[in-house]
């Protein structure tokens, strides 16, 4: 697949650019589990861009292959690894309590099984989904004794300094009242023993919007004497929680804004922890929950998948034509134009081809901002491609919109395009796009302080 496809089938919108992260988290999971299970090509194109975390639970036969077969296929990348393997887990819901651990000797051989299989990786490890949560006010996992088992698999697992480890303390402890964060406070710092914690992990596998957590991880650090950052889930949280409170396969819920890297000061990642289409569990007899009796928790359902796709954040392509002979909207066209138009002030549009592979003289790209001007790339020299060191040019006058080049030399060019845009205010944007072996494009925006 040519940069110029992927770049283009991955998303019609510019807002893809700016957040996709930065070639650091590994797409092996996406792409393979997403395959041949009946998505359309459009959804294929978009789910298997994402970085998805590693569920290593007890709940699954032989949990350590799917951790060996990741570290496999994401070489100099990093992996996101979701613990999930304490005795009795999910002590209130019920619906995935049951694996093979059943004791702490059984939990210290799990976890040293995974430290040996990543074998100095470099990770992401999220520990133990609502252990915490449910520790707090004699909850059934203080009796359970969940917190020494999250201690446990922290001492074992930051025994290293390729991790990055972060605690799951679900979202209802710090939205509820400084009492209860006060109490997991006092237990994230138990664990934190070494003080190599990185933070916290919100909203996992639930529906709350981005910017309430946002606002309660800020809240959380700033009482936090340790300055603990956040990851958050949005996987699902595109509409916000039910007004129930739903939490189980809730079927108002929407795929929510794709994975970033730090998206601001105090939160490290949103990341897509509870894989879409993902079931919580069964769910049946639940008003506001998609139900089916056929499957169980973590197995993926194609109908909740839709539901979730058809709700989903409107960032996240709204729309693609592909392989049409029509100048709107389209890609592939059978003249080699590509046309994306932007309909608001400040908006952004993204040129798909520059040239291809052989820069033939009648190939155009085409950004129409709100007042009607436009730029392309023609054999006139109003801009430049497939040139030696694989830069691009393109000079746009509409005040506050820019102009992305995806493509500036295609098999011609160096392994990192760059496409340099002119706004008209003299401010640059530097994009660089890279795409790895398996044809993930990575794409990456520097602002004027990086031209030299």
């Amino acid at each position: 697949m040519s940069l110029v496809r992927s770049i283009t089938l991955i998303s019609t919108y510019i807002h893809l650019i700016n957040i996709l992260v930065e070639a650091t988290l590994c797409t092996y999971t996406a792409r393979n589990k997403y395959a041949d299970i009946g998505l359309s090509s459009d959804q294929l194109e978009v789910m298997q861009a994402m970085p998805l975390p590693v569920w290593y639970t007890d709940r699954v036969s032989n949990p350590i292959d799917s951790i060996v077969t990741e570290i496999g296929g994401c070489a100099n990348q990093t992996s996101v690894i979701i613990v999930y393997g304490i005795p009795n887990k999910d002590c209130n819901g019920q619906e995935s309590s049951s694996g093979s651990n059943s004791n702490m000797n059984d939990y210290v051989e799990f976890i040293n099984n995974l430290k040996s299989a990543v074998d100095g990786s470099s990770v992401i490890y999220i520990l133990e989904p609502d252990a915490v949560a449910l520790s707090i006010n004699q909850q059934c996992g203080s009796q359970l004794n969940y917190v020494s088992y999250v201690t446990k698999a922290y001492e074992i697992l930051s025994d290293t300094d390729s991790a990055q480890i972060y605690i799951d303390i679900g979202f209802w402890t710090i939205i509820y009242g400084e009492s209860d964060r006060s109490q997991v406070m006092n237990i994230v710092n138990q664990i934190n023993t070494n003080n190599k914690l990185k933070g916290i992990s919100l909203n996992l596998a639930n529906y709350r919007s981005t910017s309430e957590m946002q606002q309660y991880c800020s809240i959380f650090k700033s009482e936090s004497s340790n300055g603990y950052n956040c990851i958050i889930d949005t996987s699902r949280n595109a509409n916000g929680p039910s007004s129930d409170n739903e939490w189980c396969n809730y079927n108002g819920a929407g795929i929510g804004l794709i994975p970033e890297q730090d998206p601001n000061a105090d939160i490290d990642y949103y990341l897509w922890l509870k894989p879409p289409g993902d079931l919580d569990g069964q769910c049946v007899g639940r008003a506001n929950s998609y139900s089916t009796t056929q499957l169980g928790a973590g197995d993926f359902d194609i109908n909740y998948f839709n539901i979730l796709w058809n709700n989903r954040d409107q960032t996240i392509q709204s729309s693609i034509t592909s392989n049409t002979a029509d100048d709107t909207s389209t890609s592939n066209t059978a003249d080699d134009t590509s046309a994306i138009n932007s309909t608001a002030s400040g908006s952004r549009g993204m040129v798909s081809d520059a040239g291809s592979s052989s820069s033939a003289d009648d190939d155009t790209s085409v950004i129409n901002t709100a007042n009607g001007t436009s730029t392309s790339n023609t054999a006139n020299g109003t801009s430049t491609s497939n040139t030696v060191d694989g830069t691009s040019a393109i000079n746009s006058s509409a005040s506050g919109s820019r102009g992305v080049v995806s493509d500036a030399g295609s098999s011609n060019s160096a392994d990192d395009d760059t496409a340099v845009i002119n706004s008209g205010d003299d401010e640059y944007d530097i994009i660089r796009i890279s795409v790895s072996k398996n044809n993930s494009v990575f794409i990456r925006i520097l602002n004027s302080s990086y031209v030299k």
